[in-house]
């Protein structure tokens, strides 16, 4: 069920503490489990936001961009929601 699948994906999450200066510490399990390194980025998602690697979203992007079929179907999703 999808109650099911968000317990599973969302029982991971943790509080995570910010530094004197406001920034957030990311516990050393999700760094590594993220590959995070110096440089990261947040990705908007709408209501959600997440971090990455930059290296690695960069990656992700240019491969999605790269792809016409997939710009394609990105840009029919993107009609369909009327964006």
């Amino acid at each position: 069920s999808v109650a099911t699948i968000r317990r599973l994906y969302v029982s991971g999450a943790v509080e995570c503490d910010m530094d004197r200066l406001g920034r957030i510490i990311v516990p050393s399990v999700l760094r590594e489990h993220a590959t995070l390194q110096r440089n990261v980025l947040w990705a908007g998602m709408g209501r959600h936001i997440e971090l990455w690697a930059k290296e690695k979203f960069e990656s992700m992007r240019n491969a999605a961009l790269e792809d016409d079929a997939r710009r394609v179907e990105m840009a029919r999703r993107l009609a369909e929601l009327g964006l």
